[in-house]
Formats: structure tokens, C-alpha cells, sequence
């Protein structure tokens, strides 16, 4: 998949939460299909103005680093699976951001997974549920509207609203996830 499309979904990302607003404790989640869409996702959310180092030393364990996202006083921290990062440990980062104490004061916690871990599910916001920035819906929405404002041609505008349009009837007949048929509208937008 495109940087520029992982890009477009870490900037509706930090979009979304600047204008919902983050609470110290919040926890967040998003499942991806591979590890390779999550290290993209990452990549993306990484480059993003503003980020800071963040570090977290288990007492049992070696130190974990990752970065976090300033939203005023709250620190957005970014935890995601990886070779050396297996879920259970996000359900103990997640455990330790709703005590607030230490590091993890005044912070979130986003989770990125590849892998379904039904811990991190319940205590934690789907990114992807019904009102969220990545539900299909919301995506849909965010594109159509895209489609709509940009400088394109008649013509060019109508096919991509017209290939939207197919997208979400596709979408209702099969469960694809998000982002291989977002990605797919949003190459022919770029």
C-alpha cells in the first residue's frame, strides 16, 4: 500500500482526536490485517509534527520505547505490535495508562494490532466502530467529501464519486476491510 494513503489515515487520525478531544486514561485500538499495515501506520503517525520519544521500563523487563502525540496536556502514546512487542504486553501498557501514575500520567493509549486479542477489545475504543474516524462509513464520508471539494474536472469527479458509490455497495455484500478498499479510492484521488 501507498505511504501517501497511510499518511491520509494517520492525518484523519490526529484530526479526528483534536477535534473530539482526549482524556487522560483513554484507551484506544486498531486492528490492521498484517504486520506490515501496522508498521506503515506507524511510520505515518511517527513523521507527524510533534511527536516526542516515549519511554516505559517494566520492572520485570526491558525498557519499551515508542513515541507519543501531544493533544494539549495529554500524551497520546502510540504502542504497537511488532517482533519484539507481542499483545499481551499492549494489556499490560494499557492497564498501566488507566492507573495514570509515573510516565503514564496525564497520557492515552492507542493500540495498533495485527493479531485479534479480545483483552485489548474490552477495555479499549475500536477505532473502526460505528462513529469512529475509520469506521467505513466515516471513511466514505471523509472521501466523498474530499472528492467533492478538490479542483478535479467534471468528469474526473463524477468516476471517482461514481467508483465510491460502487465501493460501499461492494462493501455491504462482503466484509472487506477497511483498508484495502479505501486504498483503493484513494490512489485513484491522488
Amino acid at each position: 500500500m501507498s505511504n501517501q494513503f497511510y499518511n491520509y489515515i494517520s492525518t484523519l487520525l490526529v484530526e479526528y482526536f483534536k477535534k473530539a478531544g482526549i482524556k487522560k486514561g483513554d484507551r484506544f485500538y486498531l486492528q490492521l490485517d498484517s504486520g506490515t499495515d501496522v508498521f506503515h501506520l506507524v511510520e505515518a503517525l511517527k513523521i507527524l509534527e510533534g511527536t516526542k520519544p516515549f519511554r516505559y521500563k517494566h520492572e520485570l523487563g526491558e525498557e519499551y520505547e515508542t513515541f507519543s502525540i501531544p493533544f494539549h496536556e495529554i500524551n497520546l502514546v502510540v504502542a504497537y505490535t511488532s517482533k519484539d512487542v507481542k499483545p499481551d504486553f499492549l494489556v499490560t501498557l494499557r492497564n498501566l495508562v488507566g492507573e495514570q501514575k509515573g510516565v503514564w500520567e496525564n497520557s492515552a493509549l492507542i493500540s495498533i494490532v495485527s493479531e485479534q486479542l479480545d483483552s485489548i477489545q474490552g477495555g479499549s475504543s475500536d477505532l473502526q466502530k460505528e462513529g469512529m474516524p475509520l469506521h467505513p462509513a466515516s471513511l466514505f464520508n471523509n472521501l466523498r467529501n474530499e472528492i467533492e471539494n478538490r479542483s478535479l474536472e467534471k468528469v474526473d469527479q463524477i468516476i471517482l464519486l461514481d467508483n465510491l458509490n460502487n465501493l460501499v455497495k461492494e462493501q455491504s455484500f462482503q466484509q472487506i476491510t477497511f483498508l484495502v478498499h479505501h486504498q483503493k479510492l484513494y490512489l485513484h484521488l491522488s
